[in-house]
């Protein structure tokens, strides 16, 4: 009898991101990939964390993010998968700002010791996410709290309502 995989995705995301992607398990790591597979992010496990990197055609992985939450890495690939999908649709494209000045209102991006950047509320409070880039923690930083229900919605309407509204290219 084989044991069962250590982490899933929701069911919920699974059934979302299998319109236009596979969700495949590739040896301890799940892998997310698009159709054709020249897209392809990869969530493992290191130092109790989980880790996303990503990869393109023949491009080596690149680290993208560590936490402690799979819900983390889900809201992320869901914004990623969302906006390629609204790509695809035709869709206008989401502009969320990236620059460290622009993060949401009540957060601040900083800089752990290790180079790697991360989110801090308002209140004090350190986002459990770590990204390698600055543009990736002020992205997230508008939608970190985000129900995931309303985060798809968002992606799937012409408008990015109810979240990204502000962001639609006109």
């Amino acid at each position: 009898m084989t044991e069962p995989f250590p982490f899933q995705f929701t069911p919920s995301f699974i059934g979302w991101v299998s319109a236009a992607y596979s969700v495949l398990v590739s040896g301890d790591r799940l892998v997310v990939a698009n159709d054709g597979g020249e897209i392809r992010d990869f969530v493992g496990r290191a130092n109790q964390r989980f880790v996303l990197t990503h990869a393109e055609r023949a491009e080596e992985e690149e680290f993208t993010l560590d936490t402690d939450s799979l819900d983390a890495i889900e809201r992320y690939l869901t914004v990623q998968i969302g906006r390629e999908l609204r790509d695809q649709a035709q869709m206008p494209r989401i502009r969320i700002p990236f620059a460290a000045q622009d993060a949401a209102p009540g957060f601040a991006v900083g800089t752990f010791r290790d180079g790697r950047k991360g989110l801090r509320r308002e209140s004090g409070d350190t986002v459990d996410v770590r990204f390698a880039d600055t543009y990736s923690a002020v992205q997230y930083s508008y939608y970190a709290d985000a129900d995931l229900g309303d985060l798809r919605r968002s992606l799937e309407t012409p408008d990015g309502a109810p979240l990204f509204t502000p962001f639609v290219e006109r």
